[in-house]
């Protein structure tokens, strides 16, 4: 619980406050037998009514007392552990938002999804037990221990005797149950998973006939969270049995012991009656007690996770500030030097690649499938750092800037790119502060113009994904959101997929005409796209197959040429 003391601390005076109004409402609780107690044994023999009634509405007050106590420190406990999840759920999402796209790879989306939701409300509803009923009923508890010491110590030792095995019990298998849940939640992270793709992948699924195996493949993953949770749900469900039955001896041994005492005349009807009703609340506080470890041993897996993720040290990191290392005005707007990668996984490499793109030229990139052709845009932009070699832009290594400063520089259309549930124009503006007459001529350069007109302008809706819009509406949308911050370089990855011969043509033209020193990276699977590029980067397997411009490469490229007799209708196959 280490962790949450930061953020417990901003809540001191709540915490004070709640924990006052518990410890007002434990001792009115703990007020009331004694006070039933002194009226059988001291008031009623008396024979005074008005006693009786004078006595009695005291105990009302002091119930009424305790009743406020507990429901004004209730409320205190909800608020303080929401509004501190409040705040580590929104340090969890700006850290998960700061993770480098690596980050990002070890944790895996589903498991980050699931530790912003499921569990920070374990911790949260953890918080609340504690603050509810983890000071009260320990307050109980020791009181409880404390009276009936007064009261009757024989019969105290009895109870007494007992709670220490119990403890010791709930102990260790709450640490038990810590382990348990832990696996728990890694195999509900894995359930997220496949839901997840199942979701999103459902038209796919459902074309292709393979909703039957989805089925049985999400039937798997749930039926291993069945069973781990099953595993955590047994060893937990041993706690109440066993703390109440220990409680229950204890209780049935109370009464033979107190009988033989009064009927001895050791102790009166009274004390007894009150040490009952004292024995009653420390059974009761025994059991919460047991339930809040319960609750702990999740709460411990749950904040564990959270923990690991907000520690997280990347191993890429930016400057904080600028080095003062000045770029070179005649170097080449980007330059590859003996750049070699490796995903941490071990999977695809790349070795030794070198190029140099001078600014305002464009770089067209093509390859087959699993070429490296994203992973070079990945790394141009530092998603990931190079194993080996140097990125420069305009002399500079990427390394040496700032992550202000790198991002600036670029305006970027990816693979499976999002737009957002928002107008087109929160869409291409994304959070920047973006003049209307920009968005307008951005718009016209991505051929957006017309289709944007009949959905209603700038101020049209856009669902989810960008459902309502059709594959080469939203790329389209998307290439607009690259342009309106009018970036010193275009990356354009495979972003004229969806779209046909045509409008790609009329956006190429747009992006040759407007390009007033705009270096462009387009990679794509179409010769098309890139042919016209003062650059062409030939891909296949991570090594460059060939460089140069359209001219050369269907000279020097045998892969190049194949791939373009191919697609242009030199050849039939």
């Amino acid at each position: 619980m280490k962790f949450l003391s930061p953020y417990l601390r901003k809540r001191t005076p709540f915490i004070a406050l709640g924990l006052f109004l518990k410890t007002v409402s434990s001792f009115a609780d703990l007020f009331i037998p004694w006070i039933l107690s002194f009226i059988i044994d001291e008031v009623i023999p008396l024979g005074e009514v008005r006693l009786v009634y004078v006595w009695g509405g005291l105990m009302v007050l002091t119930a009424l007392l305790g009743f406020l106590g507990n429901v004004w420190g209730n409320r205190m406990a909800a608020r303080v552990s929401s509004e501190t999840i409040k705040d580590v759920r929104a340090d969890l999402y700006r850290r998960i938002s700061h993770l480098s796209t690596e980050g990002v790879d070890d944790f895996t989306i589903p498991s980050l999804i699931s530790r912003v939701t499921s569990d920070t409300y374990i911790v949260q509803r953890t918080i609340g037990m504690m603050l509810r009923m983890g000071i009260r009923a320990p307050m109980l508890l020791l009181g409880c221990l404390v009276i009936t010491l007064i009261l009757d110590p024989i019969l105290s030792l009895v109870i007494i005797a007992i709670i220490p095995f119990m403890l010791i019990f709930s102990i260790k298998v709450s640490t038990k149950g810590t382990r348990l849940f832990k696996t728990v939640q890694k195999k509900t992270d894995q359930m997220i998973r496949v839901l997840r793709e199942n979701v999103t992948g459902v038209r796919v699924i459902r074309a292709l006939s393979k909703t039957a195996y989805e089925s049985d493949r999400f039937e798997t993953v749930n039926e291993d969270v069945t069973k781990s949770d099953k595993e955590a749900a047994y060893n937990m469900a041993k706690v109440n049995p066993v703390i109440s039955l220990m409680l229950n001896t204890g209780y049935v041994l109370v009464i033979v012991v107190g009988a033989l005492r009064v009927k001895s005349g050791a102790g009166s009807p009274g004390d007894v009656l009150a040490f009952m009703t004292y024995v009653t609340i420390i059974l009761n506080s025994v059991r919460v007690i047991s339930r809040i470890f319960t609750a702990l041993s999740k709460a411990a897996a749950s904040l564990g996770r959270i923990e690991e993720v907000i520690s997280y040290r990347d191993r890429l990191s930016y400057r904080e500030e600028e080095n003062g290392e000045q770029e070179d005005e005649n170097a080449p707007a980007i330059e590859f030097r003996n750049v070699s990668f490796s995903y941490k996984s071990g999977g695809f490499s790349f070795e030794n690649v070198s190029f140099k793109l001078n600014k305002g030229e464009t770089l067209g990139i093509i390859g087959t499938t699993g070429s490296g052709k994203t992973t070079l845009i990945s790394l141009l932009m530092r998603f990931y750092d190079v194993t080996d070699g140097e990125i420069l832009l305009s002399g500079k290594n990427v390394k040496n800037m700032t992550a202000k400063e790198l991002r600036a520089r670029f305006g970027a259309v990816f693979q499976n790119d999002t737009l957002f549930k928002d107008t087109v124009k929160e869409n291409i503006c994304i959070g920047r502060t973006v003049e209307l007459d920009k968005i307008d001529e951005a718009i016209r350069m991505a051929d957006a113009k017309a289709f944007l007109e009949e959905a209603g302008g700038v101020e049209a809706q856009v669902a989810i994904k960008g459902a309502n819009f059709s594959g080469g509406q939203k790329q389209r949308m998307l290439i607009a959101r690259a342009l309106a911050g009018d970036p010193d370089i275009l990356l354009l990855d495979d972003s004229s997929s969806a779209l046909d011969y045509k409008t790609d043509s009329v956006i190429r033209q747009h992006l040759a005409a407007d390009r007033a020193g705009r270096t462009t990276v387009i990679v794509a699977q179409r010769v098309s796209s890139v042919m016209h590029s003062d650059v062409i980067l030939v891909l296949d397997g991570g090594k460059v197959m060939g460089l140069g411009d359209h001219e050369s490469l269907l000279r020097d490229c045998p892969m190049y040429r194949d791939t373009y007799d191919f697609q242009m209708g030199g050849r039939l196959v």
